[in-house]
Parts: C-alpha cells; sequence; structure tokens
C-alpha cells in the first residue's frame, strides 16, 4: 500500500503518529523488522519526505511541534546531510469538521499544527511543503471529490494531485523518474485500493 513508487523506501505503519513511532514497529526488505525510531538511522536515502498530524488530532499543536521536533532531530543526526521536507497537514471536509471539531478535527486545529510545523521547520532550516491548492475548497476544506468518505483520508485521485504536486514543488533531481517536469500517477493497482 505504501511504496508505490519504484524510487524510494516508504517507513510507514497504520496508524502511525508522532507519539507512537518509537513503539511502532514496521518491516523493511533487507532491514527486517524494528521500532520506526530505529529503522530511521538504517534506511538509505538523501531526502526525507514527512507526512504526520492525522493520527495527532488530540494533541495541542504546541505538543505537536515539540514531538516534530524530536523526530527531525532524530532524522538530521542520523542523516546529516539529508534534505527534509515537512508536509503540511490536510485539513478534513466539512462534514468531517462538524462531526469531528471535539477531537481536533477542525481547520482551526489543521492550521495551528501547520503553524507549528512551519515554526519548526525555520527553527531546524528544512523544508515546509504546503497544502496542494487543488484539493481544497475556496474555504480551505478538503474537497469531497479527492476524499474517502471518513472525511479525512484521501481517494486515489487525490493522492494523485498530492504526488503531482510533490514532483513541481521540491527541488530539481534529474534523477528523479517521477519530476521531469511531468505528472506522476499511482499505478493501475493502487487504483483499485
Amino acid at each position: 500500500l505504501y511504496n508505490s513508487l519504484s524510487n524510494c523506501t516508504s517507513l510507514a505503519v497504520k496508524s502511525l503518529s508522532l507519539t507512537n513511532y518509537t513503539k511502532k514497529e514496521a518491516t523493511l526488505p533487507g532491514l527486517g523488522t524494528d521500532t520506526v525510531a530505529n529503522l530511521i538511522p538504517k534506511v538509505e536515502g538523501k531526502r526525507f519526505y514527512l507526512v504526520f498530524g492525522m493520527n495527532d488530532m488530540g494533541l495541542s499543536a504546541d505538543t505537536f511541534g515539540q514531538y516534530f521536533s524530536r523526530l527531525v532531530d532524530l532524522i538530521q543526526k542520523s542523516h546529516p546531510d539529508a534534505d527534509i521536507y515537512a508536509q503540511a497537514v490536510l485539513p478534513v471536509t466539512e462534514l468531517k469538521e462538524q462531526s469531528g471539531a471535539a477531537n481536533g478535527f477542525s481547520l482551526a486545529h489543521v492550521k495551528e499544527f501547520n503553524e507549528a510545523l512551519m515554526q519548526v521547520c525555520t527553527e531546524k532550516q528544512i523544508w515546509y511543503l504546503d497544502i496542494p491548492e487543488t484539493l481544497v475548497d475556496e474555504n480551505g476544506y478538503l474537497l469531497t471529490d479527492y476524499a474517502q468518505p471518513d472525511g479525512v483520508h484521501l481517494k486515489v485521485s487525490g493522492y494523485n494531485k498530492w504526488v503531482s504536486y510533490l514532483c513541481t514543488h521540491t527541488p530539481y533531481s534529474k534523477n528523479n523518474p517521477y519530476q521531469a517536469g511531468s505528472t506522476y500517477y499511482l499505478s493501475e493497482d493502487m487504483k483499485n485500493l
């Protein structure tokens, strides 16, 4: 599910969050099974794209920023020359906000999280990648066309927009087959998920 791009390693686990990556285990070919925190130093790479937030909505923005900062410290310690990209926390649909605001699923809370992310990015001198404009409506809510029925997760069409955004909003690399000024789309197998 997580490794549809052939030129990267996805270190992902269901329900991974900034509060549990030191306990959650993942399995990577050639590296075995260990906690995500313990696998990070073992992963080879020059670029790290970090996506957190939805599983952390119960935290305050300040706590979210502190946990995110610790994760960046871990990556910078083990990969001092790597570029790190903090991807903005995606908003939820308007309907999800109506039913989930008490649990942190609101545009206001997402905005606070993204402000905390930007602060960490400034302090740690890492890249901040904003929300692709094509995924949100004029009020900033996640468009239902791209959202799963839960109002939080993306459909394949939303992931296609997101990956295309990443390919056009990061420094150019001639060695990246997905960049080259074109749009990347998920494989046919992935579209059926």
